[in-house]
This record gives structure tokens, C-alpha cells and sequence, in this order.
């Protein structure tokens, strides 16, 4: 059973990937690490995105997002680029969890515990943005897990360093 927000994200994020393919449970045991800075990003051009899910899950009201961008916006800094503007535009809150997909009608539906999704749906999920700032929880800091190939079953973690200013 999940100890806090953090550690039942962490498990929802672990699901979210590993049900993207059928069988990557078995094929995937470790996910490569990169650390980056989302100051690198401030000047470049965020994709377009358009948020089509937003709820808030625990007493702590952790936001959850579920984002749209078109599939040509799926690289590396594009990804990079959005999931710190995310963070800026949403830094007032103590935690924030976004699923970044392509294709509106899986943000629409889809499920991160990964029951009742087809294989249209788990395979739009692109990325898995998070920072928590939680007082007395792990440290987490933010990060983005994305998939850079659909054909690979490979999950890039990057660590993006401590969550952004506190807005007041």
C-alpha cells in the first residue's frame, strides 16, 4: 500500500510504461538516467499542448494533468521544454504530475493503473512529467520519463533537478 502522493505516482508512473507494450514488464528490468536543467529551456519554443484532463487525488490535492501535443513535438527538448513550462505556469502547488500524450481522445480516457486502456491509448502516453515539494516525503525533486521510440520498449528517466520557485 502506498506510504504518500509521491509513492502512489511513482507506482501509477511504473504501470503507466509498463502496460504502454504488452510483454515490457519482462523486457524492461532498468530505465537509462540523464540529468538536465530546466534553465537550458527557458528560451526555446514550448510546443502547442492543450490540457484536456485535470484533477486533484489525495488530501494533499496533488494536481494531475493529462496533456495533448501534436506527435511531431515528440522529441527530447521539445518535451523537456513543457514539462518545465508546466512546472512554471503550475508552481504554486506543492505537487504536480502531468501525462503527456499525442492524441487528445486517449488524454480523454486514459487510465494510468492502465485497466480498460486499448492499445491506441497506452501506446499515446509519450511522457510522465512530476515535481512534489511535500514536506516530511522523499526528496523528487522534477523529472520527465519519456519513451523516445514506440518500437523500443526503453524508458529515458530525467532528472531535472529541484521543482521550480513557489509562486505566491
Amino acid at each position: 500500500m502506498p506510504r504518500n502522493i509521491i509513492d502512489a505516482v511513482s507506482i501509477l508512473m511504473s504501470v503507466a510504461f509498463t502496460a504502454l507494450i504488452p510483454g515490457a514488464a519482462k523486457a524492461q528490468t532498468t530505465s537509462p538516467t540523464e540529468t538536465d536543467k530546466c534553465e537550458k529551456y527557458r528560451s526555446q519554443s514550448v510546443p502547442r499542448f492543450k490540457v484536456v484532463r485535470k484533477t486533484r487525488i489525495g488530501s494533499d490535492s496533488a494536481l494531475l494533468l493529462f496533456v495533448t501535443i501534436a506527435p511531431v513535438g515528440v522529441d527530447r527538448n521539445r518535451l523537456i521544454a513543457l514539462s518545465c513550462q508546466l512546472g512554471i505556469d503550475h508552481s504554486v502547488e506543492n505537487e504536480l504530475f502531468v501525462w503527456i500524450l499525442d492524441n487528445e481522445r486517449a488524454a480523454k480516457h486514459y487510465n494510468p493503473q492502465g485497466e480498460g486502456n486499448d492499445r491506441a491509448t497506452a501506446s499515446a502516453v509519450v511522457g510522465l512529467y512530476g515535481f512534489s515539494r511535500r514536506q516530511g516525503g522523499p526528496a523528487y525533486g522534477q523529472s520527465l520519463e519519456w519513451r523516445p521510440n514506440r518500437a523500443n520498449r526503453q524508458v529515458i528517466h530525467i532528472d531535472l533537478g529541484p521543482p521550480p520557485e513557489k509562486a505566491d
